[in-house]
């Protein structure tokens, strides 16, 4: 609401006991900057950000829901399902 209401530029920070699982939706929600918690590791954030290749609802990061997208842009269903099995 920041952003879009408000035309908010600045960075939005999570400070505090911020777990690595807190990260997806930190970032669907607007917060583009986090201090995590000691014992949390930056690898573990990175894969926990790419663990969803996509969402059904519109979010900060994606402003449109995914049946609103152009089928060339919508994640494929395959895909979709199986993202973040690595982890």
């Amino acid at each position: 609401m920041l952003r879009a209401r408000l035309g908010f530029t600045g960075e939005i920070r999570a400070v505090g006991d911020v777990l690595v699982d807190m990260l997806p939706p930190l970032e669907r929600t607007g917060f583009d900057a986090v201090a995590l918690r000691r014992d949390q590791s930056v690898d573990a954030a990175e894969r926990a950000l790419g663990f969803f290749a996509g969402h059904y609802q519109r979010d900060a990061v994606e402003r449109r829901p995914l049946f609103a997208r152009p089928a060339g842009e919508a994640v494929r269903a395959a895909e979709f399902l199986q993202e973040g099995a690595s982890i």
